[in-house]
């Protein structure tokens, strides 16, 4: 382990190509309770958690979410286009008597 190594502000390669560092950012959390109705939940976030509070079943995105279970995505890398996949948009159904809660965590 090295400590107090300098990491270069950027890196060139031969060809003129320059790479920048990452910029810094802050995640974005979002947390919900919610009762019946119809919610969106937008894409493009790292994760979703759905759970059911309820008396009822909901579903997101047509998935059955029962009684005191949870529903979750993430993000993963996907090594064939070298890029993040990111969540997809979610519809969340919560009927008459049902209750849940969502949190989202979004890029910056």
């Amino acid at each position: 382990m090295n400590v107090g190594v300098n990491v270069p502000s950027d890196i060139s390669i031969s060809g003129g190509v320059t790479i920048d560092p990452y910029a810094s950012g802050t995640m974005v959390q979002d947390f919900q309770s919610v009762s019946a109705g119809t919610y969106n939940i937008l894409a493009g976030a790292y994760s979703i958690e759905i759970w059911n509070e309820g008396l009822q079943p909901i579903t997101a995105n047509a998935a059955t979410i029962n009684i005191n279970e949870r529903f979750k995505l993430e993000a993963i890398s996907n090594p064939v286009t070298q890029k993040m996949d990111f969540c997809p948009a979610v519809t969340l159904i919560v009927p008459a008597g049902g209750a849940a809660k969502y949190q989202t965590y979004q890029p910056s």
